[in-house]
């Protein structure tokens, strides 16, 4: 399991309490390119990706102040929204067996084997 967080040693922790097969990684998930090293980085350490789960957000320090600058809600939508679609991105862009489909759900992309004669 490939735990990402900006703070990368934040990650590392988090993925040995994981275990042997836990692996933490520094990633800016407001950044499409990181975001896609993050992909190619989990699929070279483990292989093609099963479960992509993406469930990163934060607020401000002062939410629903409408008086922080444009630069404070950009960064909110940048991490709260486009992450989002910058790992559906990174991930279905991922090489992977040609019998299985990406289906992607709310925060969760998962790949699902279709029934045979379907």
């Amino acid at each position: 399991m490939t735990v990402a967080d900006i703070d990368a040693e934040w990650a590392a922790k988090v993925a040995m309490r994981i275990g042997e097969r836990g692996m933490g990684v520094g990633c800016d998930v407001s950044d499409p390119d990181a975001m896609s090293r993050l992909v190619s980085t989990a699929e070279d350490s483990f292989g093609p990706i099963d479960v992509f789960c993406s469930n990163a957000d934060f607020t401000d320090p002062a939410p629903g102040d409408l008086r922080q600058p444009v630069s404070a809600w950009r960064r909110i939508v940048e991490v709260n929204l486009m992450a989002h679609v910058w790992a559906a991105r990174a991930e279905l862009r991922a090489p992977r067996d040609p019998g299985v489909v990406p289906v992607p759900e709310r925060r969760l992309y998962r790949h699902v084997r279709p029934a045979a004669g379907r």
